[in-house]
């Protein structure tokens, strides 16, 4: 990469690679010791060149506010992804919740659970028709066997659901009754605790680059000013109310 190249990212945001990138430039800088030696050896040896390493990070020095506009792209590039992330795992979670507590798919599955239930139980006065049943008793159906040992009730259950509810049984439009099981493990493995401290830190760089971008705008030449501080200040809007907007979702779906 070359220092023209940087300055487009730096100046005029133009830059389609990837965070990693960014990453590696931004911790690639010279410290102020090593500027210190290559500036003193360029004025002390103008007839011998540095080498393309050396140059690179004299180079890169001399734009402004390299680390601040580099700080500023970093987040422009990843803030997208880092809310998306968010906001996949709470939408799960609320489409979980949904299917679980209103899908009249799951209430018709229960209702045959709890049918058989009091079938079995029927001579049984303390057990006989129920009313409901404990969400505990769910993993145990399938140690309910068969007399001839090559069935249980859960398979029972799920062979009357198919062939009494499921209309399109046998084809690709079929559907379960429940929420997708990967999607309820990802639900289990969700820490809101954590999805707080995430949108927290989100929200505090939100800020803390605004005030990169008040600095810059305040101390930058006018020639170096544009369309930085301009894109900057449009991407802030958005991603205040986007910060803002996911941790009321992370708020509502702990809550």
């Amino acid at each position: 990469m070359d220092v023209a190249a940087v300055e487009d990212m730096v100046y005029r945001l133009q830059y389609s690679g990837d965070l990693e990138t960014l990453d590696t430039l931004r911790s690639y800088q010279a410290t102020e010791e090593e500027l210190a030696m290559l500036t003193a050896h360029t004025e002390a040896s103008p007839d011998k060149a540095l080498d393309l390493p050396d140059k690179f990070l004299l180079d890169l020095s001399r734009i402004q506010h390299t680390d601040s506009r580099l700080a500023c792209l970093q987040f422009k590039v990843g803030f997208t992804d880092r809310v998306s992330e968010v906001e996949m795992r709470m939408a799960n979670i609320r489409s979980c919740c949904s299917s679980l507590t209103s899908a009249p798919a799951l209430r018709k599955l229960l209702a045959v659970v709890l049918a058989a239930g009091n079938y079995l139980n029927g001579g049984n006065k303390q057990r006989g028709q129920a009313d409901g049943f404990a969400l505990d008793i769910l993993p145990k159906l399938k140690d309910l066997k068969t007399t001839s040992n090559t069935d249980n009730l859960l398979g029972f259950v799920v062979k009357f659901c198919i062939e009494k509810f499921e209309e399109k049984a046998g084809t690709s439009e079929a559907v379960l009754p429940v929420p997708e099981p990967g999607d309820l493990e990802k639900c289990r493995n969700v820490d809101f605790e954590q999805e707080k401290v995430t949108c927290a830190a989100i929200s505090k760089e939100v800020k803390d680059v605004r005030k990169r971008v008040e600095v810059i705008t305040a101390q930058a030449k006018e020639d170096i000013k544009e369309p930085f501080c301009s894109l900057m200040k449009e991407f802030l809007e958005l991603a205040e109310k986007e910060a803002v907007k996911i941790t009321k979702e992370v708020e509502a779906c702990g809550s």
